[in-house]
């Protein structure tokens, strides 16, 4: 059964992009690498709520905490 990306619908392909990493980064350090997949993170982000996900979107998008490449700067 498929998942439903209706909670991140409303993010942009590169915003996603960039919470998909700062999940990975953050909440599946402990996975084994062949499931830090984006489809894992999706499950991740689903399962946080609407406050969290959109202070950690702000996060991600205003801060710059994750770039492009995917490199967390503090």
């Amino acid at each position: 059964m498929a998942h439903s990306l209706e909670k991140l619908d409303k993010y942009s392909l590169d915003g996603l992009k960039k919470l998909r990493t700062a999940v990975k980064i953050r909440y599946m350090k402990d996975y084994p690498k062949d499931f830090m997949t984006d489809y894992e993170a999706d499950k991740v982000l689903e399962t946080l709520t609407p406050i969290t996900l959109e202070e950690l979107y702000k996060m991600v998008t205003d801060k710059r905490v994750v770039t492009e490449d995917g490199i967390v700067r503090l």
